[in-house]
């Protein structure tokens, strides 16, 4: 092996930015049944279908709307929704 390795001609690593980190939540049971049946349905395991609507979330800049007590969900307005 040569003493020195000369990189010059190498390329960035393009998945630098892209390593998932391991991270430990609390969800309810529901959710996570609901992740794993369609984890059956797909053949895709159940993390990677909860990775894929978290990033898809993000992608598409998706905002939590918060109601307050009394008001009915379908009342709070979408951003971005044309209101009728």
């Amino acid at each position: 092996m040569p003493a020195e390795v000369d990189f010059s001609d190498s390329i960035p690593n393009p998945y630098i930015g892209k390593v998932r980190r391991r991270v430990t939540m609390n969800i309810d049971g529901e959710n996570i049944d609901y992740f794993k049946a369609e984890a059956a349905r797909t053949g895709v395991p159940y993390q990677v279908i909860i990775n894929m609507y978290l990033t898809e979330c993000r992608v598409q800049k998706k905002h939590l709307a918060f109601v307050t007590k009394g008001q009915p969900l379908w009342d709070v307005p979408v951003p971005g929704a044309s209101q009728s």
